[in-house]
């Protein structure tokens, strides 16, 4: 029923930004932007086959970034999500949240990640405090130990997701930045598990 009413809701507000547009001139200005960095993937989940596709090459340096986010359209931006594939593979993601943040200085800004290269991250997002830049950590939990290496198709998966949440809240209660936050994607072979993610999440004294 929710999906339901968001997308009539979406189509309403398109809709509206059209004929805004044609009439005079006027533009709705998003506050949300999802930001696929790179369709580069070290997961084989079993709800996603990016990684199973060509890399494109011809992706978005930083400074192209800083150009396109500092258009007039993108001036009330609120949340910038970074996603892909992988944003951990890209060797120039410092570059590539600043270049965001230079434009859209006002925003929040999440790397969302599949958390296999824990320490990048934490790197990326210590890089991120010391630019003054509100940055935020976003993984997913699809099952507890070796059922989620299963549905994300890398073994080990779970052991360093687990690392990865935890590692942020030591730098959000040093820096007051850095926040942790989680996903969990629904499929039939993920519904049964979720209750024991939910009391796996539930036990930490991390949500404060």
């Amino acid at each position: 029923m929710n999906s339901v009413y968001y997308n009539i809701k979406s189509l309403a507000y398109g809709t509206k930004n059209i004929l805004l547009r044609y009439i005079n001139g006027t533009l709705l200005k998003p506050r949300w932007l999802w930001f696929e960095v790179t369709d580069r993937c070290n997961s084989r989940c079993l709800h996603c086959n990016i990684w199973s596709k060509k890399p494109k090459k011809d992706i978005l340096a930083p400074v192209e970034i800083k150009k396109l986010l500092s258009e007039p359209l993108f001036n009330d931006i609120e949340w910038i999500l970074n996603a892909g594939g992988e944003p951990a593979l890209r060797d120039d993601l410092e570059e590539v949240i600043l270049s965001q943040h230079e434009a859209v200085p006002k925003a929040k800004i999440m790397i969302s990640t599949n958390g296999l290269l824990p320490e990048r991250i934490v790197s990326v997002v210590k890089s991120a405090i010391i630019n003054k830049i509100n940055i935020y950590v976003g993984t997913s939990i699809e099952a507890i130990g070796k059922e989620h290496d299963s549905i994300r198709g890398i073994a080990g998966n779970f052991e360093k997701v687990d690392r990865l949440l935890r590692e942020p809240v030591v730098i959000r209660d040093t820096y007051k930045n850095g926040f942790p936050s989680f996903g969990f994607t629904l499929i039939d072979r993920t519904l049964p598990h979720l209750e024991a993610v939910k009391l796996y999440l539930e036990n930490w004294e991390w949500i404060s």
